[in-house]
């Protein structure tokens, strides 16, 4: 048997295929596979088989060869044709271009190209010689036939990116001749493969910083032949694909393309105005959008200002909005995608793009057209409402400025007679009220008649949202604020826990439970009269795996309950969680991944809190399977309906976020229990710490990173706890401790060289200073080398970001930003703390030797902003005070002066930080004046900033507190004026009361007793008041039992005036 008989053998039972039903046959293809497979190991033999066939009269033989050939001659690991000798490799080159020039079957071709990218971008990256590909692959284009012409345009789209510049100087003017002739052909896969060439060679352009002046001038081209082949409905097939091509190319950033912008968008904006029709359908009409999208989103700063296309765009949104039917799906929750795609799409792509260009222009916009809310078509007021919605999804200064106006406008339509526009209504006041906090106190009433509404809606996706937007209202409020409404808001929504709509259930049933964690008093009255509703809603949950959510819900609101009782019920209360969390691990085939278990081990966690050393018979039931969770695989190779993409540098990983979320959930589960329990939960520690610690540094989710540092924190406090009782030996505890700590530091170490979220960047650092302090036995010198390795790391990012920021002013319609800037510059200077006060001479040595050089630079380098030189100098503060580094002092008291001239509110803030921090040393006393110089810019801003003007009253009740002996009783007075604030209870009142504890500056009067116990109500009753530490507690209550004592004439009748509220709230105090 010759070769070509051979081959030919090979590659014919290769394309059978193995027959399993016919052993003769699947044994025959298993030989011919091994034969074929051990032909690799002579590249050359290898490869003469497939081209000895590639002349094959068969032509699925001569694809299946191709076929193989470009699989196997080229797989990345071991790829054959660079082991070729150069003569060979030569001769094939030529070879395979004449038989790509011969051959005639479409399906073959195809496989010529895939060789031809493969192998002349292996030839290019490994400097191998292939001269004479270009010419030839320009020849078979002008002498080949209508399908080479095809293919060859094909495999120019696919190579020009690896053209070398060299090359292209040479090729570029016949490229472009070849585009020329063929967009003059008529031939729409041939003009569309045109286009595509044309935006290869403008991101090739870019890339490479040439022939920009030549590939430009394309753009208009590649422009008219998607204008000619849109036009001519011969050409449908091609309508997508080519607006495709011209989303492609807008992909990019590329400033010489903006001038082009207004003629695409328009005819973008032209086609989805087009009614449907056979030809015009969704994919058409969705790409056109896609289109115009991409644009704002990559030209956002050019998009800003284009204020006649923002406009087309709006109007084109509207009427997609517009385009929805009142069909069944909506009122039972279905998806009704397919049904609405117009005004689901309109509804992303204003998402999109008021998140790139802002509110400001959308909102003005919808304002103009108000009248669509009394338009008598339901239609026009949803789409408005809908438009609104889709602005507000995340925070956005222009929203702050006009909310109230906003919430004028729509909250008379949540008597609106259809209920979808009711449902938006409800929609928009829950994201208002969520995220512009500023609004809630002039919003409430009307907050709750919308509440009240829906909750009586007939509806019951309203009634759903209803107890959302209660929810939200709930946990916003105070106890105080929230009492008055306490009684009706159960009244109303306790039925609808016996809903028939599962969805209705949850959403009351989560209401209730934020109700129970604000209430002080009647919860045994309360459990007294809803347990036997909820065990009879229980029982109908027990088989059906749509309810699960229900049933999770219900046991965690009974596990809520069980923390407010009195000791009467807390036993029969208990018993129901314990009975209903033996009934879920008992439910058949339940998925670890189910979100009923994170109710469960959610529950638990509350119960193990409450019941201590009674709840140690379960942990070796539940342990295990919180690990299973927090072991949860959240990772996919492949991308699916349920994964998002996280993109890591380079690496995009496709996550399943809902089992991200179960396992942060069981996380912070491990996390309650080890913090609950300490030496109880002392045997599971270390295997905790064994799947905890590597999660630390794991990619796919950055929530995943936050829980394991903060669980590996509580875990250590366990294992502290355990070991001092087991050994009885705290030294020998702190022994055994070290080894987990370092790993746990090096975990952190490792994970912030390469962490680029500042959230995460913020906890691992907190973090890392509670593993420092709870680690009693010092590090050591590499290792504490490494932590300022990376201080350094961080530090430099941090002044490179603020620079690029400061060089990219936030403009006024910009999304507000939130405080993960200020918690990142705390926690820096935290570490700093620990570091310098537990092992000060090595602190001393690694910060003069790697931070100083960096912080001295920043403060005389011309152009640092004033951001940067302000959280620089609360590092030096900090070093002062807890390094006694008291040489610094005068230096930056100059700076900050300096900063507080500017009068610029965030540069005050700094300031306020600095002198927080300053007023504690000892020596500071000279520079008291100028220090309430500052204090006194920052009092007189109020109106500019609130918060200002609150940090500015506590800043200079810390300098009275700290310097007693330094300030007369007029300037403590004044202080004592500008009391009570909004914030800050625990400083509030710490100061306060030492003021009275150690000095006569506040004399005790009628008017002085009135008020402090107004200052002190306020406190107990603010947002903050958990905030309020226990030694704060101690001090008040110590310095009010000797003022009724010493005092009780002046303060008794003083007391008696305060209302139920908050005589409840000093008795608790003083209890």
């Amino acid at each position: 048997m010759d070769l070509a008989q051979f081959s030919l053998k090979i590659f014919q039972v290769l394309r059978r295929g193995p027959i399993k039903r016919e052993p003769k046959d699947f044994e025959e293809y298993q030989h011919a596979y091994g034969m074929y497979e051990s032909l690799k190991s002579n590249p050359e033999n290898f490869c003469t088989i497939h081209v000895i066939q590639m002349n094959n009269n068969d032509p699925g033989i001569r694809q299946m060869v191709m076929s193989l050939f470009a699989s196997k001659m080229f797989e990345s690991n071991n790829t054959l044709y660079l082991r070729l000798s150069p003569s060979y490799r030569d001769s094939l080159n030529t070879k395979l271009l004449d038989k790509m020039a011969n051959e005639n079957i479409n399906n073959v071709l195809h496989q010529y190209v895939n060789v031809f990218e493969k192998m002349y971008n292996i030839c290019i990256t490994n400097s191998i010689p292939f001269p004479q590909f270009l010419p030839s692959i320009f020849h078979m284009y002008i002498q080949g036939d209508r399908e080479h012409r095809n293919y060859t345009l094909n495999l120019l789209e696919k190579i020009i990116v690896s053209i070398p510049p060299n090359d292209m100087k040479n090729v570029f003017d016949v490229i472009v001749n070849i585009i020329n002739q063929t967009i003059n052909s008529n031939d729409g896969d041939l003009m569309s493969n045109a286009m595509s060439i044309i935006k290869e060679l403008i991101q090739y352009a870019n890339d490479n910083n040439m022939f920009l002046d030549k590939a430009i001038p394309l753009y208009p081209v590649l422009h008219q032949v998607t204008l000619t082949i849109i036009k001519d409905t011969s050409f449908y097939s091609l309508w997508v694909y080519v607006f495709e091509i011209e989303q492609q190319v807008f992909n990019v950033y590329i400033p010489q393309l903006v001038q082009f912008i207004p003629t695409t968008i328009k005819l973008a904006l032209d086609i989805c105005n087009v009614d449907e029709d056979e030809y015009y359908d969704t994919d058409v009409h969705n790409i056109a959008m896609e289109l115009v999208v991409t644009i704002f989103e990559i030209y956002y700063k050019e998009m800003k200002n284009a204020q006649d296309l923002q406009k087309y765009t709006f109007e084109t949104l509207m009427k997609w909005l517009c385009d929805v039917d009142d069909i069944q799906e909506w009122y039972t929750n279905e998806d009704e995608l397919e049904d609405s795609p117009y005004y689901f799409q309109a509804e992303e792509v204003i998402e999109r793009i008021t998140h790139m260009i802002g509110a400001s222009n959308f909102v003005n916009f919808l304002i103009q057209h108000r009248s669509l809310l009394n338009s008598n078509d339901w239609k026009q007021r949803l789409a408005f409402l809908t438009a609104l919605n889709a602005a507000i999804n995340s925070k956005k200064s222009s929203i702050s400025k006009a909310a109230i106006d906003l919430c004028r406008l729509v909250f008379p339509l949540s008597r609106d007679k259809n209920p979808r526009v009711r449902n938006q209504v409800l929609i928009f006041s829950n994201r208002i009220f969520k995220l512009y906090p500023n609004t809630q106190e002039n919003i409430a009433d009307g907050v709750l008649q919308i509440i009240g509404t829906g909750i009586a809606d007939e509806i019951p996706r309203n009634q759903s949202k209803a107890c959302d937007l209660a929810t939200s209202l709930i946990s916003s409020l105070t106890l105080q604020q929230l009492s008055p409404y306490l009684n009706n808001f159960i009244k109303v929504i306790a039925p609808l826990i016996e809903s028939d709509d599962p969805g209705v259930v949850a959403e009351a049933l989560c209401s209730l439970s934020n109700i129970i964690v604000k209430m002080k008093v009647g919860v045994d009255d309360f459990f007294v009269q809803i347990i036997p509703i909820l065990q009879r809603v229980l029982e109908k949950t027990s088989d059906y795996t749509d309810l699960f959510e229900v049933k999770g819900r219900i046991i965690e609101m009974i596990s809520i309950i069980a923390t407010k009782l009195n000791d009467k019920y807390i036993g029969s209360c208990t018993q129901i969680i314990i009975n209903e969390i033996k009934r879920v691990m008992n439910i058949p085939n339940l998925e670890i991944s189910d979100p009923l278990f994170g109710y469960i081990e959610t529950s638990f966690t509350r119960l193990a809190d409450l019941l201590k050393d009674q709840c140690a018979p379960m942990l070796p039931i539940m342990i295990p399977i919180i690990l299973k969770r927090v072991n949860l695989n959240i990772v996919s190779q492949y991308e699916y309906y349920e994964t998002q993409k996280v993109y890591c540098g380079d690496e995009v990983l496709n996550v399943y976020i809902e089992e991200a979320e179960e396992k942060v959930n069981a996380i912070i589960s491990i996390a309650d229990l080890s913090n609950s329990l300490k030496n109880i939960f002392f045997p599971y520690v270390e295997q905790c710490l064994s799947s905890v610690i590597p999660l630390i540094g794991l990619k796919a989710y950055q929530r995943v990173r936050i829980a394991a540092v903060r669980c590996s924190v509580s875990l250590i406090g366990s294992f502290i706890s355990g070991k001092e009782k087991e050994t009885g030996d705290v030294q020998h505890a702190m022994n055994a401790l070290t080894h987990y700590c370092s790993e746990i530091i090096n975990a952190i170490i490792q994970n912030l060289t390469n962490e680029t979220d500042i959230e995460v960047i913020s906890e691992q650092i907190l973090g890392l200073q509670h593993i420092i302090e709870a680690n009693r036995i010092p590090l050591g010198k590499q290792q504490i080398n490494s932590i300022f390795e990376v201080l350094k790391r961080l530090l430099v990012n941090y002044i490179q970001q603020s620079e690029i920021n400061d060089n990219n002013p936030k403009d006024e319609d910009s999304d507000e930003e939130n405080d993960e800037e200020g918690t990142f510059c705390f926690n820096y200077r935290s570490l700093l703390q620990t570091l310098a006060t537990s092992m000060l001479q090595f602190f001393l040595e690694e910060f003069q030797n790697i931070l100083l050089p960096i912080l001295k630079a920043s403060l005389t380098t011309n152009g640092v902003s004033l951001k940067v030189i302000g959280f620089v100098a609360s590092i030096f503060s900090t070093v002062i005070l807890f390094a006694n580094q008291t040489s610094f002092i005068e230096n930056i008291m100059g700076i900050i002066i300096k900063l507080a001239s500017t009068k610029d509110v965030e540069i005050l803030n700094q300031c306020m930080e600095n002198i927080l921090l300053l007023v504690q040393v000892p020596c500071i006393q000279p520079y008291l004046q100028q220090i309430l110089d500052i204090i006194k810019i920052g009092l007189g801003l109020k109106e500019e900033s609130e918060m200002l003007y609150n940090t500015s009253v506590m800043t200079l009740g810390k300098c009275i507190c700290y310097n007693l002996q330094a300030f007369n009783k007029e300037i403590v007075l004044s202080w004592f004026s500008f009391l009570p604030i909004d914030s800050y209870p625990d400083d509030i009142l710490s100061f306060l009361f030492t003021i009275f504890a150690h000095s006569q500056l506040i004399p005790l009067t009628n008017e002085t007793i009135t008020k402090t116990l107004l200052i002190l109500i306020n406190c107990l009753a603010s947002k903050d008041s958990n905030q309020i530490r226990s030694v704060t507690k101690d001090l008040v209550t110590e310095q009010l039992k000797l003022w009724f004592q010493n005092n009780s004439a002046l303060i008794e009748p003083i007391w008696e005036q305060t209302n139920q509220q908050q005589k409840e709230l000093l008795n608790e105090l003083l209890q």
